[in-house]
C-alpha cells in the first residue's frame, strides 16, 4: 500500500493502487442483511450486548444504524439530542418511521450528502397519518406517533421507504396497508426486507405482486439466531476482478440469496463472460452442490473436466444439482469465470433494479470490445456521490471513453486494449474507490486514488483483500 500526504499534514491521504488480488477472498457479510437484523433484533427487545446475529457485518453504516437504534429505543429516553446517520441512507430512512412510532420529538443529523438526499414520500405520508417529519437547519425533526393505516407511496424513489414503514408498522394495534402509486424499482430489497422480517416473526402479505402489501397490526417481533451472509454487491468486485485476468477463490457465498446484487452474474453473462459452477478439486467423482452456505472459487487457468462453456450462459451442470455431500465439503465448491478468448463484449444492461452493481460492471466495461449502455441509472445521481458524474470523471480520468446521456451510462471499450492511469478520487463514496481499483487492473501505468478510506463505510477490510496475493494451492498445481 503506497499512500503519501502531499503538501501538508492536512492534505488528504493518496494511494498508488499497484497490488491487485489472487487467491481466497471472503467477501464482507451483508450490509442490507445487518441493517434489517440489527433493528429487527432491537425491537424483539434484544440488547446489543445479548445480540443473536451471527457473523455480524462491521461498518461505518452498521455503527450508524447499531447508535441510532440505541437513542431511539433507550428507556429513559436520552435528553433531546441528534440521532447521528452517518453517511448513511439506509440508518435514516429505515429508522425514521421507527422514531415515529415513539410518540416523541425526535432530531437526525448526518454526514455528506445525507441531509440532502429525498424525503418527501415521509414528509407527505407521516402527515397522513398523524405523525410531522420537518426539515430543520441541523437535520431532521420527527414527532409521532405514526398511525396504522393506508400508505399510498410511489414504488419508484427507493424501496427504503418501503422498507422502513414494513419494519414500522406491524407493532401498531390495527393493520396496516402498503399501496405503491408508480412501478416498483430495486423490488428485490423489498423482497430481502420480507425474508429478515419472516426470521423474526412478522408476517407481510403481498396480496397484488409489486403493487399492494397487507400489514397486520399488533404483531411482535421474536429474537432468533440469525446468520448474516456474504455480501453479492461487495463479491461483484472480485467477480470483475476475474474477468480482467485476476485469480480467485471467493468463498462462503449463498447461491440461493435474495439479494438482488446476485444478478452480477446475470449481468456478466450478457457481456459473454461465462460463469459456470465446477466440482471441488479434492473430490472425488461428480458429489458437490451449491447451496445456502456454499463457496465458490473464480478464476480462469483450465476448465475443469466435462463442463461446457458456451459464451454467454450461467448454468449449474447435473452433478451440481442437489447431490447429498457433508456440510463441510460445501466449502470447496468452486465457480469459474470465463471471458472469451478473444475479448469480451459490451452489452445493455438494465440497471433499475441493481444501481449498486453499476460501479464494478463500469470499471469492468473499460476494456470490452464495444459499447456497454447502463439503462435507467438515473438513481445512482442520489447515492453518496453523484456517481454517474463520478464515474464519468474518474474513469474517464485514467483514459476510458465514457459518458452519460440522460439516465444513460455509456462506456465505449477499449477492445481489450490498457488504459494510461492517472489521478483520480473517490468522491467520498466507497463504491466509486472499489470500482477504480478494478479499474487499475487494466492500466498500464499508476492508478492514484484520493479517498481510498471511504471504502471504510461498507467494507473496512477491503484493501486488504484487494491487495492480497495467497494464490490458493489447487492454483499453484494447475501451473
Amino acid at each position: 500500500m503506497a499512500m503519501n500526504r502531499p503538501g501538508n499534514e492536512n492534505a488528504p491521504l493518496k494511494k498508488t493502487i499497484r497490488r491487485f488480488p489472487t487467491g481466497i477472498v471472503i467477501p464482507p457479510p451483508s450490509k442490507s442483511i445487518m441493517h434489517r437484523a440489527l433493528i429487527c433484533e432491537a425491537l424483539a427487545g434484544v440488547p446489543a450486548a445479548a445480540s443473536r446475529i451471527i457473523n455480524p457485518a462491521e461498518s461505518d453504516d452498521i455503527r450508524a444504524t447499531a447508535h441510532a437504534l440505541a437513542a431511539i429505543l433507550a428507556a429513559p429516553p436520552p435528553l433531546p439530542g441528534a440521532i447521528e446517520c452517518g453517511e448513511s441512507g439506509s440508518t435514516l430512512r429505515f429508522l425514521l418511521p421507527v422514531a415515529a412510532m415513539q410518540g416523541r420529538v425526535m432530531h437526525f443529523t448526518g454526514r455528506g450528502r445525507l441531509m440532502s438526499r429525498p424525503l418527501s414520500v415521509y414528509e407527505e405520508t407521516f402527515r397522513a397519518h398523524g405523525a410531522h417529519l420537518t426539515r430543520t437547519p441541523y437535520g431532521i425533526e420527527v414527532l409521532g406517533p405514526l398511525q396504522p393505516g393506508v400508505y399510498r407511496i410511489p414504488g419508484d424513489v427507493s424501496s427504503q421507504f418501503i422498507t422502513g414503514l414494513m419494519l414500522a408498522l406491524p407493532v401498531c394495534k390495527a393493520d396496516s396497508e402498503i399501496i405503491l402509486t408508480t412501478p416498483l424499482e430495486s423490488e428485490s430489497y423489498v423482497r430481502l426486507t420480507m425474508d429478515v422480517l419472516s426470521h423474526y416473526g412478522i408476517t407481510i402479505r403481498e396480496t397484488v405482486p409489486g403493487e399492494r402489501y397487507t400489514i397486520p397490526g399488533g404483531q411482535k417481533y421474536v429474537a432468533k439466531d440469525y446468520r448474516i451472509e456474504s455480501d453479492w454487491s461487495q463479491a461483484a468486485f472480485f467477480l470483475c476482478a476475474a474477468a480482467l485476468g485476476q485469480t480467485l477463490e471467493v468463498r462462503e457465498m449463498n447461491w440461493d440469496s435474495v439479494q438482488g446484487d446476485k444478478q452480477i452474474m446475470r449481468a456478466l453473462s450478457s457481456m459473454h463472460i461465462t460463469v459456470a459452477p465446477g466440482p471441488p478439486r479434492d473430490m472425488d467423482g461428480p458429489t458437490a452442490v451449491l447451496h445456502s452456505g456454499g463457496a465458490f472459487g473464480i478464476g480462469r487457468r483450465g476448465r475443469p473436466p466435462g463442463i461446457p462453456l458456451p459464451g454467454g450462459h450461467i448454468f449449474a451442470p447435473r452433478f451440481l444439482r442437489r447431490k447429498q455431500v457433508p456440510e463441510a465439503d460445501m466449502t470447496r465448491v468452486v465457480l469459474y469465470v470465463y471471458p472469451p478468448d478473444e475479448g469480451f463484449s459490451g452489452a445493455d444492461i438494465d440497471v433499475r433494479d441493481i444501481p449498486d452493481l453499476v460501479p464494478p460492471l463500469a470499471a469492468l466495461a473499460c476494456f470490452a470490445h464495444g459499447q456497454t449502455r447502463f439503462l435507467n441509472a438515473g438513481r445512482l445521481r442520489l447515492k453518496e456521490s453523484d456517481r454517474l458524474a463520478a464515474l464519468v470523471s474518474e474513469l474517464g480520468a485514467i483514459g476510458a471513453d465514457i459518458h452519460a446521456e440522460g439516465d444513460t451510462l455509456i462506456v465505449n471499450g477499449s477492445g481489450g486494449a490498457v488504459l494510461p492511469g492517472g489521478e483520480t478520487d473517490a468522491h467520498g463514496d466507497h463504491r466509486i474507490a472499489m470500482a477504480l481499483a478494478v479499474a487499475a487492473i487494466g492500466c498500464d501505468g499508476p492508478v492514484t486514488l484520493t479517498g481510498w478510506e471511504s471504502v471504510s463505510k461498507s467494507y473496512p477490510g477491503f484493501w486488504e483483500d484487494f491487495e492480497k496475493s495467497d494464490v490458493a494451492e489447487w492454483r499453484q498445481e494447475d501451473e
